[in-house]
């Protein structure tokens, strides 16, 4: 069910025509593409779209996870399910209602600053790379959250308390014990924020189009539904750069699971989480 359409993206992508026409094996839509100065940009978009969007919700998992797991901060049980709130909400009412809070002239919160505080420069303008990267990485806060919570819940807090006891601060212990146990957690979950945001689409079509912000999947919609006759066999050849750059991604995570050992903690006596 997988390898059968990706098998016809690449085949596609080889074809002179589109999908069902006559044609013949051809490198010309690669050859185009890779030497369009436009594809090159919308590969920069795409790594710096996905990489904002991956920092992000990754910096946010982790706090939250800090937060229930690792303090006993008022209302940290009711604060543990709140991140699981975006995943009952479709992609785009989420960027449909950030459009409504955060629309250039006409946003909510903007019109609150500009008629009624009179801060005019306070406005957000959600068309925009950063309001791209704000609402994708919103979005995925719970992918973060539910990779690395779980990880540092099982943590031992002796070893933080060791720490302590040896003179270590907070940010001591967090940079030298917390975050290194923590560390294939945290790369997991970066590295499955920035595949689904190569592979987004609402947020890059409905507030990055706009703004005239493109990225690898905004390109392949525009080239199959805003072009008379659709360009197929370019938006094959985007597709096979998207799929490359995930795949990378995903093999270069492999190769650093293989030194997944040095991350385990042995001790003299056992652990139970609460």
């Amino acid at each position: 069910l997988i390898l059968y359409p990706i098998l016809f993206v690449v085949f596609g992508s080889f074809w002179s025509a589109n999908p069902g026409q006559p044609g013949h094996l051809t490198l010309d839509n690669y050859v185009s593409t890779l030497t369009d100065s436009g594809t090159y940009s919308i590969l920069w978009n795409t790594l710096v779209y996905s990489l904002g969007v991956s920092v992000l919700a990754v910096s946010v998992g982790l706090i939250l996870s800090f937060i229930t797991t690792r303090t006993d901060a008022p209302l940290r049980r009711f604060l543990y399910y709140i991140p699981f709130f975006p995943l009952a909400f479709p992609g785009f009412l989420m960027n449909l209602g950030w459009i409504y809070l955060f629309g250039q002239n006409t946003g909510l919160v903007n019109v609150f600053f500009r008629d009624y505080l009179g801060l005019a420069w306070a406005q957000f303008h959600i068309y925009s790379l950063a309001g791209v990267i704000w609402a994708t990485g919103v979005a995925q806060i719970p992918i973060s959250y539910l990779a690395i919570a779980p990880a540092m819940s099982s943590l031992n807090p002796l070893l933080d308390d060791a720490s302590r006891v040896s003179g270590g601060g907070l940010l001591f212990t967090l940079r030298r014990i917390t975050i290194p146990l923590l560390l294939p957690a945290i790369i997991s979950a970066f590295v499955l924020d920035f595949a689904l945001a190569v592979e987004s689409f609402e947020a890059p079509v409905m507030i990055g189009w706009p703004a005239g912000f493109y990225v690898l999947m905004s390109k392949i919609y525009l080239n199959t539904q805003n072009l008379v006759p659709p360009d197929y066999a370019q938006s094959g050849a985007y597709a096979i750069l998207a799929l490359a750059t995930t795949m990378t991604l995903f093999i270069l995570y492999s190769r650093f699971l293989r030194g997944a050992k040095k991350y385990q903690v042995v001790t003299g006596r056992g652990y139970a989480r609460k």
